[in-house]
């Protein structure tokens, strides 16, 4: 999945994802279009966002996600008719209260990991468009993340406005969050491994112990260091003159809290990782920094701790458990890191922290596909009926004030409630006018709930399950209770036809006819799932097709050739329907996602290359009369040399004994006129001599494993680790301070061409081509197709990306440039 904000402001370096989509998508705040409450605890499915303004304009409305347009409707004409339907009564102290109903539905059906689960579908909403940017919008047209899809309109006079959703049926929540059910069953089992993605949590039992330091060998799951933490228990008692005693220094409420156990949250960024701790209720604790640089040496690491498997090892410490299939070597090898404690304040700490092996028994594991609940995310069901009134026993807990009471007292029925009750009908009138009052008295109080900062923090992630607004059809059954109950007392017939004639010219449900969702679906937070979904990029074979290059540079001989890119023979990678193709998109993804090649630029980076490698994703092997022959190249990245593939199959804990390295080590060092051998070379332009299987005489089983490096599971697993021993990630992450790009011109068979030239990425290929970074470009084998392939793959990766044109201006399009179309 590749998704992005329905506004994309202009990029800030060095700003990560989190502070970017805060930026982008503005609003949302309690009283002003919040998720998922208004003031009286009706449903809201969306936020209310301000489009942000570069240049005095607001920026236009985008899609957040490819798709497909289930639905659109142009906005009504304004009028100054102060009847009109679309100027509602509640608006009229202002100079304008119009309310634009231009909307688009977008269908959007991709991947998020393997599978059948790892196949979603989920909907986009973009209501209160005053315009619709789509050229001549037909149904079921294709759309793509980024296009202008529309502009931001006027919600109750308040201009530069839409209402935003992300829907999805009930058929679709287990493949979305992994669960149906509220909170994440975290204790008894590890979490889905179809999709993972993101951070890595990991659930510590109250009966694992913490150690002051870990073991000589990082493997060994025995420790006999001192141990420096246990889960306290309450074994203590109140002393008049010390206070509470016992329970090693902690207070009984921190006992509680401790004595449930503890979660640890795994974080890479940019080359370091971080271990945050939280108590199991969400409460954070503290962060332990690892040592610098420590994801950029991960492969190091791992080769050194679990000598056997590294490739099992690199995954331990990666994820936190073993996805692939290389076997973790011993198969109990523990997983030592050090985290952060609560200190004993009783006993006068500022700090504490201790080292626990992650792989213990009883440890369990997760990532952020899981949604976990001590990160807030719950999924919410438990309002059945359909009306439009918040009546979720677990969310009208939360507005509950703290009882003072050991025992809390039942929550009192609010207005609404009693309203709707069998009840009512037998009410006195002097109550039925009462609750009114009630009703007030209820608003006051959600109202102080809701914009109190913890509230918002509570509520910002849930997932809930409710009517959608935009139905006409069942309007009095969702708002029928207001002519019970309202501000002022029950609303007359009149009043209440004016608000059905109001929202009867919003509505669109029935008139889309959407197949696949039900009236009543689930609701996403909007800011909160882009953010959270962003760290996906598991890609499907529709985002993959499109970092592959509609054209391309080639020299022959004196010649600059401009060539199209043709799918022909791409069976190799993006077939629809070829089982080959498939393998290799799913072993990609996974290579990708094992060897942190997740962040989008460095995403960029690889298919920048492995594009131009494959001779444009068709062929795995490139069989040539090279020097370095028949250790020549093969996978995604091309390995080459019999050195590289000697580290590969090492790092697979599968090593060739002595002699036969020796051997393969001497033959190569002769074919390449006694050069020395760069660690990580792999290719060179001189074909003159090449190095035969029968002159190494090396074995039929070394021979097969060579060959069987171009298929899907090695092609994807060798360029993978190859990446990571060559820190690769590394000069991808130099993009931060490197990210612009030289506009180059060059005389082809089709008149002037243009390509851009970008330093990080130059650093990155020539990692990739020659081993290590290198500012000279003529030593890198099709730089100019590498150049152009990653100008293509950052339009389709990054959410903005500006490149400078002929005249100076700045364009989200870089020049010359064609899209890639998606084709069946």
């Amino acid at each position: 999945m590749i998704i992005s904000p329905p506004f994309i402001p202009a990029p800030i370096a060095g700003e990560t994802d989190e502070a970017f989509v805060e930026r982008a998508m503005p609003g949302g705040q309690p009283g002003d279009g919040a998720f998922p409450l208004s003031f009286d605890l009706n449903w809201h499915g969306g936020m209310h966002l301000t489009a942000p303004q570069e240049n005095g304009q607001p920026l236009p409305v985008r899609a957040i996600a490819d798709g497909k347009l289930v639905y659109f409707r142009a906005p009504t004409a304004k009028t100054n008719d102060e009847h009109h339907e679309l100027k509602y009564r509640i608006a009229q102290s202002v100079d304008d209260g119009w309310t634009d109903n231009g909307c688009i539905v977008l269908r959007h059906e991709t991947e998020i990991g393997e599978g059948e689960r790892g196949q979603v579908v989920f909907f986009s909403i973009y209501m209160h468009l005053s315009k619709i940017n789509i050229p001549h919008p037909q149904l079921q047209q294709r759309i793509y993340r980024k296009d202008s899809i529309g502009e931001a309109g006027q919600i109750y006079g308040s201009a530069g406005k839409i209402h935003f959703e992300i829907i999805a049926d009930d058929s679709q929540i287990a493949h979305l969050t992994g669960r149906q059910q509220r909170d994440l069953d975290y204790q008894a089992q590890d979490g889905r491994t179809d999709s993972c993605w993101g951070d890595m949590y990991f659930f510590i039992p109250n009966t694992l112990q913490g150690y002051a330091s870990p073991p000589t060998n990082l493997a060994q799951p025995t420790n006999s260091s001192e141990e420096a933490y246990s889960s306290p228990q309450l074994t203590g008692g109140w002393s008049s003159e010390s206070g509470f005693a016992g329970s090693e220094g902690y207070s009984p409420t921190v006992v509680e809290k401790l004595s449930q156990g503890l979660i640890v949250r795994m974080t890479y960024d940019r080359g370091q990782c971080r271990l945050t701790t939280y108590c199991v209720n969400g409460e954070q604790i503290g962060i332990q920094q690892e040592e610098a640089d420590f994801e950029y040496n991960l492969y190091t690491t791992a080769t050194r701790r679990y000598p056997a498997c590294p490739s099992a090892g690199y995954e331990l410490l990666r994820f936190g458990r073993v996805l692939g299939p290389d076997a973790l070597q011993p198969a109990n090898a523990a997983h030592w890191r050090k985290i952060c404690l609560l200190p004993r304040t009783e006993a006068g700490e500022t700090e504490r922290s201790a080292w626990f092996n992650l792989n213990a028994p009883g440890v369990t594991k997760f990532s952020d596909a899981d949604f976990p609940h001590w990160m807030g995310w719950r999924l919410i069901s438990d309002d059945d009926d359909f009306d439009s009134h918040c009546q979720s026993d677990y969310i009208r807990d939360l507005l509950e004030p703290p009882s003072l009471y050991a025992v809390q007292l039942p929550r009192r029925e609010d207005a609404v409630s009693r309203a709707q009750s069998d009840a009512y009908d037998s009410m006195p009138e002097g109550d039925k006018r009462r609750l009114s009052e009630q009703y007030m008295d209820d608003r006051l109080r959600n109202t102080t709930y809701l914009v109190d900062a913890t509230a918002k923090g509570t509520l910002k992630r849930l997932i809930c399950k409710f009517p959608t607004e935009w139905s006409s059809n069942d309007f009095k059954a969702r708002y029928g209770w207001v002519t019970k109950v309202a501000e002022g007392g029950p609303m007359s017939e009149d009043d209440f036809k004016e608000l059905k004639e109001h929202q009867k010219a919003l509505a669109f449900w029935e008139e889309a006819g959407l197949e696949e969702i039900e009236s009543r679906h689930w609701h996403f937070p909007p800011r909160e799932t882009i953010e959270t979904f962003k760290k996906c990029t598991w890609l499907s074979r529709n985002e993959i097709l499109q970092t592959l290059p509609a054209n391309s540079l080639r020299r022959a001989g004196q010649q600059w050739i401009w060539e199209s890119i043709s799918l022909n023979g791409a069976d190799g990678l993006l077939g629809s329907s070829n089982e080959n193709a498939k393998a290799r998109r799913i072993e990609l993804n996974k290579s990708l996602r094992k060897f942190l090649v997740v962040d989008k630029v460095r995403l960029a980076c690889f298919f920048g290359n492995a594009t131009q490698e494959t001779q444009w994703y068709q062929k795995f092997h490139e069989a040539s009369s090279y020097w370095y022959a028949p250790w020549d190249g093969r996978g995604f990245l091309q390995l080459t040399h019999a050195t590289n593939y000697i580290e590969y199959w090492k790092f697979q804990g599968r090593p060739i004994d002595n002699i036969t390295k020796s051997t393969l080590e001497t033959h190569t060092t002769q074919a390449n006129n006694n050069r020395p051998i760069i660690q990580g070379q792999k290719s060179m332009n001189d074909p003159t001599h090449s190095l035969s299987d029968t002159s190494t005489g090396i074995s039929n089983e070394i021979i097969t494993r060579r060959d069987n490096t171009k298929n899907s599971y090695e092609a994807a697993h060798s360029a993978g680790a190859y990446w990571a021993w060559s820190k690769s990630g590394m000069q991808a992450d130099s993009y931060q301070t490197d990210s612009s790009s030289t506009l180059k011109t060059v005389q082809t068979t089709q008149g002037s061409k243009r390509y851009y030239e970008n330093l990080a990425f130059g650093k990155v290929a020539a990692t990739v081509n020659i081993g290590h970074p290198a500012t000279n470009y003529a030593l890198i084998w099709g730089i100019q197709a590498r150049f152009m392939a990653f100008t293509n793959a950052q339009l389709v990766l990054l959410d903005n990306v500006q490149f400078k044109k002929d005249d100076g201006s700045v364009s989200f399009l870089p020049q010359d440039f064609s899209r890639r179309e998606i084709q069946p």
